[in-house]
């Protein structure tokens, strides 16, 4: 009995509608839903301590530390600039733009508090913690052009 290529096979069953066609290295059938495998596949997974967690529970997480809500307050210094009668006020300028550029980052604001500190005996160039403040003021005293008379003091008094 010879079968056409794609013709349905059938041994000992009646004919139905869905037909069974044997290709190479393949199985199809047609007009059916795939077939549902019977097993069920499950993942085993090791918790950080090597026991078993896929026994219902979750697994086990590492804790990461928390960030602290509340900072302590650093009490805050002013470092001030002196006025003084033997100034060179572009030399002193020079040393301000050099050593405290975030209180003047250019000849115009250093002559400024130049000339604030003049007037006024006293100019503040900036407010940092106490040691920053300190370092400033040592900075300035130091300075190779000239000395540059400053202080530090606690802000609020």
């Amino acid at each position: 009995m010879a079968l056409a290529p794609g013709s349905a096979l059938l041994l000992g069953a009646p004919a139905r509608s869905a037909a069974v066609r044997c290709d190479v290295g393949r199985w199809s059938m047609q007009g059916a839903a795939p077939a549902k495998p019977k097993t069920v596949t499950r993942q085993v997974t090791k918790g950080p301590g090597g026991g078993d967690s896929g026994k219902g529970g979750p697994a086990a997480s590492v804790a990461k530390p928390k960030r602290k809500a509340h900072v302590e307050d650093v009490p805050m210094w002013q470092v001030l600039l002196l006025g003084d009668a033997d100034y060179v006020e572009d030399d002193v300028c020079d040393v301000l733009v050099n050593v405290v550029p975030d209180a003047c980052s250019n000849q115009r604001q250093a002559q400024e508090k130049v000339e604030e500190a003049q007037s006024h005996g006293k100019a503040m160039l900036l407010t940092a913690p106490q040691e920053i403040a300190e370092a400033y003021v040592e900075q300035l005293i130091r300075a190779d052009k000239c000395m540059v008379f400053a202080e530090a003091v606690e802000e609020g008094k």
